[in-house]
């Protein structure tokens, strides 16, 4: 529905919801190599660096 949404859409509600869209990827992905490292090597071994770069973004892309 939102690619219906997103066509329509005057450009800045499309951008929002692109926007939308990327960070909930980002947000799933450092949480699915959180998990992958928590698993692997436990909580307390595991860095933000290790879960940023597992991820493939930034340090800074965790924090935001």
């Amino acid at each position: 529905m939102e690619d219906k949404i997103a066509k329509h859409a005057p450009k800045e509600q499309r951008i929002e919801i692109m926007d939308t869209e990327l960070a909930e990827s980002r947000r799933k992905a450092i949480l699915d190599a959180a998990m992958a490292l928590f698993d692997r090597q436990g909580y307390a071994s595991t860095t933000i660096d290790e879960v940023a770069a597992a991820a493939g973004i930034s340090k800074g892309s965790i924090y935001n």
